[in-house]
């Protein structure tokens, strides 16, 4: 007669899987979504898309009660459209504002934080400038 031997472990409540240090959540694009990366990517109330336009905002807001800087908006759409008038897509700068500049002449200035610029980025930017013949500076 043989004796049959239990495979190693039968019997035993199966060990559970050791967890994985937490890590921050991030975006499709890098960015932390957790509550300590949202908390870094807000300035006076306002969440941010990173903290380079965070940053940003800080020196503008700054410029602007300094009186450097007037009519500061955020997140500005730009609606794009094809030669036949139709609606095609929408460009959002990060910001606009109005700088005196050399012999007391006021501009217009529009802004985008950019890090990566990806060729969808390039061709609204490039689209933008020339519908509304506007500049756009990235920072």
């Amino acid at each position: 007669m043989t004796s049959r031997r239990r495979p190693a472990g039968a019997g035993k409540a199966p060990e559970r899987p050791v967890a994985a240090p937490e890590r921050p959540k991030r975006s499709k694009y890098g960015v932390d979504t957790s509550e300590a990366g949202k908390a870094a990517r807000t300035v006076d109330g306002r969440l941010f898309a990173s903290k380079r336009e965070a940053a940003r905002y800080r020196d503008l807001a700054l410029a602007a009660k300094a009186g450097q800087i007037v009519d500061l908006e955020c997140q500005v759409p730009y609606v794009l459209h094809a030669p036949d008038g139709t609606a095609i897509g929408k460009y959002v700068a990060d910001f606009r504002y109005r700088m005196q500049m050399a012999f007391g002449n006021w501009a217009t200035i529009v802004e985008d934080a950019k890090g990566a610029k990806t060729d969808l980025y390039k061709w609204k930017k490039k689209h933008t400038e020339a519908e509304y013949q506007t500049e756009i500076w990235e920072v």
